[in-house]
């Protein structure tokens, strides 16, 4: 895999992470979209942790 390609992964998941951590300190605890903001938010750590695994993979 080339590393530009895991560099426009690792900006994904910081951009879905981000965002959803974000949105977790404005929603309000007990909103569906609070619990949307809290998936997002894993979901964007696991896709930087397969970034990272897979960078040290490779070298």
């Amino acid at each position: 895999m080339d590393k530009e390609v895991l560099k426009g992964f690792a900006r994904i998941g910081i951009f879905i992470g981000g965002g959803g951590l974000v949105l977790l300190l404005i929603e309000p605890h007990n909103s569906p979209e609070y619990v949307v903001s809290m998936c997002s938010a894993i979901l964007g750590g696991l896709l930087l942790l397969g970034v990272v695994l897979i960078n040290r993979w490779m070298s």
